[in-house]
């Protein structure tokens, strides 16, 4: 009997051991998670502004992607548009509203996502024509007269052009101006910008020395 016994037993392991070794092969193996396919996400940075607007795009997918697509679409558009394959690009988007979407891959797998209506590109304000005024102070006095000029201009003018009408001009937005000779000057501001330019003149009258004296005994 002990030795059927026996030879029972050693069946019995027999049987049974190349089950035991493949579980343990399973184990050992399930030990190493193997990297899953990507989850795409991503951000943007602005996602609105005037036109142009450059956009910097920033992938935060997880899982390791290893190859990246960014496509946008305008929104009165059916069609997706490719404007980079690196991680994270920059892009420059003139007046609309687009879609972007994110193809990302590895060797596992890939995974898309698409965010509707992300940038919005604005129209710059249209600027206006500018409206040309400006102080004199003062615009009377006797010869070297020197006299201060204000810009009072509206709309933001970009541009100043002055003609004192002495054969000078100037560029300065507010000039100061010395009339060495006595005379009735015809002072000119020119302002410009993007929308158009205006003109406008003062009148400056600069008298002799005299004139000062003689009238002041005649008022006496």
């Amino acid at each position: 009997m002990k030795k059927q016994s026996w030879i029972i037993i050693l069946c019995i392991i027999f049987l049974i051991s190349p089950v035991f070794a493949q579980t343990t092969a399973t184990i050992s193996i399930s030990g190493i998670v193997p990297e899953p396919k990507p989850e795409c996400s991503f951000t943007a940075n602005p996602t609105s502004g005037p036109t142009p607007l450059t956009v910097q795009f920033t992938d935060t997918s997880t899982h390791i992607p290893t190859t990246w697509k960014w496509e946008y679409k305008e929104k009165s558009d059916h069609d997706w548009r490719q404007f980079s394959t690196i991680k994270n690009p920059s892009y420059t988007f003139q007046k609309g509203t687009y879609d972007i979407r994110l193809t990302v891959k590895n060797d596992k797998g890939s995974d898309i996502k698409a965010k509707q209506n992300y940038i919005i590109v604005n129209e710059l304000p249209k600027s206006k024509q500018p409206i040309a005024i400006f102080f004199v102070d003062p615009h009377l006095g006797k010869a070297p007269l020197k006299v201060e000029f204000t810009d009072k201009s509206l709309n933001s003018p970009t541009t100043y052009h002055w003609k004192f009408d002495d054969g000078t001009i100037s560029s300065l937005k507010s000039p100061t101006h010395v009339y060495n000779q006595p005379g009735f000057y015809r002072v000119q501001l020119t302002v410009s910008n993007g929308a158009g330019s205006d003109t406008t003149e003062r009148t400056v009258l600069v008298t002799p020395r005299w004139f000062w004296f003689n009238w002041r005994s005649n008022s006496r």
